[in-house]
């Protein structure tokens, strides 16, 4: 999948969290629960293309979310 995001940004995501409500943010990481991987994508809306967020366990997409109200966490990278 190709997305508006996976061109301003190159590292890999390690966690997304949306906070509908204080007491209750909804969160997907990789390595938990089943979560695979998080990849950026587009998908139409009414007034052009809006980014979102696939959450996968393997190949399949079990979740996914608006990335505009979306809390986004990427991997550490090192560099030497």
């Amino acid at each position: 999948m190709s997305s508006i995001l996976s061109g301003l940004e190159t590292r890999k995501i390690r966690r997304v969290v949306w906070w509908h409500s204080l007491s209750h943010p909804l969160s997907f990481t990789v390595g938990e629960d089943g979560v695979t991987r998080i990849e950026p994508y587009d998908d139409s809306g009414q007034m052009g293309m809006v980014p979102w967020l696939a959450i996968y366990s393997g190949d399949d997409i079990m979740a996914r979310g608006d990335a505009s109200g979306a809390i986004i966490y990427y991997q550490e990278t090192h560099h030497d």
